[in-house]
């Protein structure tokens, strides 16, 4: 809001960013339309570092421009693999482009095609992730862990509706089928260790174990 204040010397004029009819941020400036930088965090409610403020002309712009901002945030949590992040990101950006009233602009339609489309590729991005360290874990001999992951990742892949999601569950089905054998090998290999140590509660445990997975 731009605000007018006289004081005894010399008028004094600027801007008020707030929220809730509360001043966070003011700027003093005889300028007609807010700038860019020069803002000052209003003590007690306003919070360091003060914004800077980019000009849009109408909601529509504004908004594109909030929710480009936050889709690069979403880039760098999809790198960390912060699936829930990105997808928080993703759900408020459509929500904030659903909000339009003028959907019917080309860059709007384009932004909202585009978040469906992110929302859509984060099951497989996940199996994907799920997938790598499943296959790893088995190569590293843990069939138990790697079949759980496995597991997780065909959960995700079941959401998704792409020939590249259907060819990647069909492989790890596939690598899934060898689990329980590898288990029960393990198992078995277990008990005898067990036995030749006169381990005898553990290897009832790892008999117990290679008749669950026979």
């Amino acid at each position: 809001e731009h605000h007018a204040a006289v004081s005894e010397a010399v008028p004094r004029v600027g801007w008020i960013l707030g929220l809730g009819g509360q001043p966070l941020y003011t700027v003093q400036t005889s300028d007609l339309v807010p700038p860019l930088q020069g803002w000052h965090a209003v003590r007690s409610w306003g919070k360091e570092p003060a914004p800077s403020v980019k000009h849009a002309g109408d909601v529509t712009k504004a908004t594109l421009t909030s929710v480009q901002g936050a889709l690069l945030s979403a880039e760098d949590m999809l790198k960390d693999e912060r699936w829930d992040d990105a997808a928080e990101v993703y759900a408020q950006g459509l929500d904030e482009m659903r909000h339009l009233l003028d959907l019917e602009s080309q860059e709007a339609v384009s932004m909202k095609e585009r978040l469906e489309g992110k929302i859509r590729d984060l099951p497989l991005h996940r199996a994907r992730s799920l997938s790598r360290d499943g296959k790893a874990a088995c190569s590293a001999g843990d069939w138990l862990k790697g079949q759980q992951l496995l597991g997780r990742a065909c959960g995700h892949l079941l959401e998704c509706d792409t020939e590249v999601a259907a060819s990647l569950h069909s492989e790890l089905e596939l690598l899934m089928k060898v689990c329980p054998t590898k288990l029960l090998e393990q198992a078995w290999s277990d008990a005898s260790a067990a036995f030749e140590a006169e381990e005898w509660d553990a290897m009832e445990a790892k008999l117990a174990a290679a008749r669950h997975y026979a």
